[in-house]
């Protein structure tokens, strides 16, 4: 994302209270001006846009009964949600998961115990649950600081064992993809589990390239956890992402692998095939560039050294 910013002040804003970045600021302008245009014809066939999102939605989740509530945020909706919880529930939350979960409740008051978030995360819930006997677990699927994702049927099992236990998390794209790979008779794609970190970067171990795949509709900048996962593997990287990312020039001017915008699928194998013909040497070389960008741009302390300095 690109903001309007002074470069005389440093910006510790939440995404809520932030500045606008461009696409936000240009898409609003855009929108305005249609609304003095069109007026109340803009929203004439809304309410169907909505009934139909809202059945999509509840195909996608499998609701029975077809109960979706839709909210401009999750933290709103989240908010709206445990206000209305009669009683002191016990709720059971990971370290460090998505901020406004923990907020919501410590505003309202809520008991709360935290579990460690590690790469035996899954361990550490069930444990939980046995030892304090939590009314809710509240969970986000794919975790927001490193993109380990929870296995579904860990949490229906979960279910199945404690009937009383309340599971609120978030959706992600697995059952989409799944029918993807099922309708194409796909055979060289797995999916997996929640690995630990240890048996993530053994597996990457056995890789050659790592690979970034972003929307083509994406309007805004985006660097994806992966993408960092790779370079601290030294995993040379294929990225294919929407035009003008910031990611593409990155790549392309540190040498850590290759990034393209045309998403027309010829282009994007014969990129591939360039890949694999690559001299070994070139990619030794790849993979040692991706270590020196990853310790002089995206490790922690970096990014604490960089901070300290500008403040001090």
């Amino acid at each position: 994302m690109r903001f309007y910013k002074d470069p005389k002040k440093i910006y510790f804003d939440s995404a809520k209270e932030g500045p606008l970045y461009y696409e936000l600021l240009n898409w609003r302008n855009n929108y305005e001006k249609k609304s003095l245009i069109d007026k109340s014809i803009l929203r004439l066939n809304h309410k169907n846009f909505v009934d139909n999102v809202a059945k999509s939605v509840s195909n996608f989740f499998e609701v029975k009964n077809g109960d979706v509530f839709f909210t401009n945020s999750f933290s709103r909706g989240f908010h709206s949600l445990i206000t209305n919880l009669k009683g002191k529930p016990l709720f059971l939350l990971a370290e460090d998961d998505y901020p406004s979960i923990s907020e919501s409740l410590n505003s309202l008051g809520f008991d709360i115990i935290y579990i460690k978030n590690d790469s035996s995360i899954e361990k550490n819930i069930q444990n939980g649950i046995k030892k304090y006997n939590p009314d809710f677990l509240i969970i986000s699927i794919v975790q927001w600081i490193d993109g380990l994702k929870i296995d579904i049927d860990f949490l229906k099992a979960l279910k199945l064992n404690f009937k009383n236990l309340t599971i609120i998390g978030d959706g992600t794209q697995k059952c989409e993809l799944k029918e993807l790979v099922e309708k194409n008779e796909l055979t060289n794609v797995s999916f997996m589990n929640t690995v630990s970190e240890a048996q993530l970067m053994g597996i990457l171990r056995y890789c050659d390239f790592g690979s970034v795949i972003l929307d083509k509709s994406h309007k805004t900048h985006n660097i994806p956890g992966k993408y960092l996962t790779y370079l601290r593997s030294n995993l040379p990287v294929l990225a294919l992402v929407n035009a003008g990312n910031d990611i593409i020039e990155e790549i392309h001017s540190h040498s850590v692998g290759l990034a393209i915008e045309n998403s027309n699928s010829a282009f994007i194998e014969n990129t591939i095939l360039k890949l694999a013909k690559l001299e070994e040497s070139f990619v030794d070389k790849m993979r040692q560039n991706c270590e020196l960008l990853f310790l002089e741009k995206y490790r922690s302390q970096t990014a604490a050294e960089i901070i300290f300095r500008k403040v001090f």
